[in-house]
């Protein structure tokens, strides 16, 4: 109509007839395309309300960040490889993704009886972990393990190299199904758990060998753990960083690492790990000032700076009455101190000999006290009293068994380092003789060396408070660390690797945990000791004591006795 109309009232109109229909046409177009992107939109908003109604809206907008990274890690992909975009691909992502959180918080809800963690104690700390991280992922994506976590992988595959055993790791598959994704999530999360643990020395409890042995794992916060090693870019270096940076454990591990690439003795490499282990166990800060005491070696040294300044030979205790392993801190020096005799000591030889003779308070220059108070011994029933109701103490003297001076650190084994009248003792090569104490070489040195570094004390004063045979107690201003240690491998100045024996046989129980052979471990192994507690030799009483050759056989068990009980602590 509009065409007829230009016709009829104007010829020339007939020129712009094309150019009107051209608008006309274009018109026409630009309308229905409006008119498909409407329909287009308001699907997308049904299909939108539909899935609120289906999952609801606050789990959608939940997903709103991550949906965000799988839609830029789509783009970069198909950008990437020039193909045109997949506007699904980002859904498919999302709905995986789901997927796996889904599974992984049904994980976590079952986690304690779960048995595909390294270690029960790993369940509780994993769920708090997750469920204060709104369910992160960190170790997998859609596509598999992230390269972080193969870094750790690779870590754990090489925990040989640090003296552990990759056996004790669970190595997650390369190929992994998408409905195994969240386990090995957690799996991953549980090895790193149980490096770092084990780095720290939990892969054994020492104290549950022997009462002997007072060094134990140590502890860490494994939330804390957590949350860093998830942020680190080097995630290996950082549990790495947990195993001992001693000097001297590092030195055994490379001895360990070139003994064992050499095919040197298994006996050999199993004791350097035994002692690697032992490391673990120690002080991560042993002191700049402290005293070291080597139980296997029979010498004590006082390291100042990393520096020994002092170094000197022990005696240590039988094997029937060990000298306990452990660290604490000296707090005072004692001279010319007093000995009180141990209860042990008391029931096992004094009071056998009491009921026989009183001679033994005089010969060794004993005092008794009841209730706090000295008493007359000689007035008093033996065979009708308990030995353990009294007080037996040695005061300070030429013959007193502590000899001039004593070194205390406080414990709750009651031992410490003291002089001693049977020098002798120190020059044998084997010094295996005390009750648990440790006897010293040279301790008006050792004194001198502690007070001077305490104090600034001069050698003169020592040796005047020595002379003086006074009772004195003198305070450190700052404890010193102690460290009675039990190590039979060890590497020198000179880099040569030095084996000691295994007197205690702590070696034994070690390895055979290690390796798997736990019940080879005798369980009353610290019940060791006989009847005859105290280590004293039993003297039974000559049966014709009368004759000339049952009382020198009476005289000889005495003398015997008497230099035993001059070498008690």
């Amino acid at each position: 109509m509009f065409a007829v109309f230009i016709l009829r009232f104007s010829h020339p109109a007939r020129k712009v007839l094309p150019v009107v229909l051209l608008t006309l046409f274009s018109f026409l177009l630009v309308a229905s395309n409006g008119l498909i992107q409407l329909v287009i939109s308001q699907a997308a908003q049904a299909e939108t309300q539909a899935e609120t109604q289906i999952r609801g809206p606050a789990q959608l907008s939940e997903r709103g960040p991550r949906e965000q990274s799988g839609d830029e890690g789509s783009n970069e992909k198909a950008n990437s490889s020039g193909s045109t975009l997949d506007v699904a691909s980002p859904d498919r992502t999302v709905r995986n993704y789901n997927f796996v959180e889904d599974n992984l918080r049904s994980l976590l809800e079952n986690i304690t009886t779960s048995k595909f963690l390294l270690s029960k104690s790993h369940g509780e700390i994993l769920r708090q972990f997750y469920s204060e991280n709104d369910y992160q992922l960190y170790w997998v994506t859609e596509s598999g393990l992230t390269r972080r976590a193969n870094v750790v992988i690779n870590e754990l595959q090489r925990a040989d190299n640090y003296g552990l055993d990759v056996s004790d790791f669970k190595i997650p598959d390369v190929k992994i199904k998408k409905t195994d994704l969240a386990k090995t999530e957690l799996i991953v999360s549980s090895n790193i758990l149980q490096y770092v643990d084990y780095a720290l020395g939990g892969r054994l409890d020492p104290r549950k060998l022997s009462k002997h042995i007072d060094y134990g794992p140590h502890v860490t916060d494994f939330q804390n753990v957590l949350k860093v090693v998830v942020q680190k870019s080097d995630p290996d270096r950082y549990i790495r960083s947990f195993h001992p940076k001693h000097p001297q454990f590092e030195a055994l591990r490379k001895k360990y690492l070139a003994l064992r690439n050499s095919g040197s003795r298994q006996s050999d490499v199993q004791k350097i790990l035994v002692n690697m282990e032992r490391w673990r166990w120690m002080p991560r800060n042993l002191g700049q000032l402290y005293v070291w005491a080597s139980i296997p070696e029979f010498r004590v040294r006082v390291v100042n700076g990393g520096r020994v300044i002092h170094e000197a030979n022990i005696v240590v205790g039988k094997i029937s009455n060990q000298t306990p392993v452990f660290s604490d801190k000296m707090e005072y020096l004692e001279f010319h101190p007093y000995w009180n005799v141990p209860n042990s000591i008391k029931a096992a030889e004094i009071m056998p000999r009491l009921r026989h003779s009183t001679n033994v308070l005089r010969r060794e220059n004993l005092r008794v006290r009841y209730r706090g108070r000295d008493i007359n011994p000689y007035s008093i029933n033996w065979r009708s009293v308990d030995a353990r109701a009294f007080d037996f103490y040695q005061p300070p003297g030429r013959h007193n068994v502590l000899g001039y001076v004593k070194f205390m650190f406080p414990n709750k084994h009651s031992v410490y380092m003291h002089d001693t009248p049977s020098r002798h003792l120190l020059n044998r090569d084997v010094r295996l003789y005390s009750h648990g104490c440790m006897r010293v070489q040279n301790p008006e040195k050792l004194a001198y060396i502690l007070l001077n570094r305490d104090k600034g004390w001069r050698i003169s004063q020592i040796n005047y408070l020595i002379r003086n045979g006074e009772n004195r107690r003198v305070d450190l201003s700052r404890s010193i660390p102690v460290h009675i240690t039990y190590f039979t491998a060890w590497v020198d100045a000179n880099n040569g690797l030095r084996f000691f024996e295994d007197y205690y046989g702590h070696d034994r129980l070690i390895a055979n945990y290690l390796i798997g052979k736990s019940n080879l471990i005798p369980t009353a192994h610290y019940a060791m000791a006989s009847s005859n507690a105290v280590g004293y030799e039993n003297i039974s009483r000559p049966r014709n004591s009368g004759s000339r050759s049952g009382r020198q056989t009476r005289r000889e068990e005495l003398e015997r006795w008497r230099r035993s009980f001059l070498e008690a602590d």
